[in-house]
């Protein structure tokens, strides 16, 4: 079984950059809190609405994650 996360990393080997991504999850546990710091990845809990994506995809952009 992958997680999201499994996923995100997968993908930033496969395209040799460290792209950003917002991992949404259900997940509530302590395992989840205690992920690595990156300051291209953002974490939120489902359910997110679309004002709170919105502002986790502008931070991203903003924070310069995205070039």
């Amino acid at each position: 079984d992958q997680t999201g996360l499994d996923v995100i990393i997968g993908v930033r080997e496969l395209v040799a950059r460290n792209i950003p991504a917002i991992l949404v999850t259900g997940d509530t546990s302590t395992a989840i809190r205690k992920l690595p710091r990156d300051a291209s990845l953002r974490l939120a809990s489902k359910p997110i609405d679309a004002d709170e994506l919105l502002s986790l995809i502008h931070g991203l952009l903003d924070n310069g994650t995205a070039r």
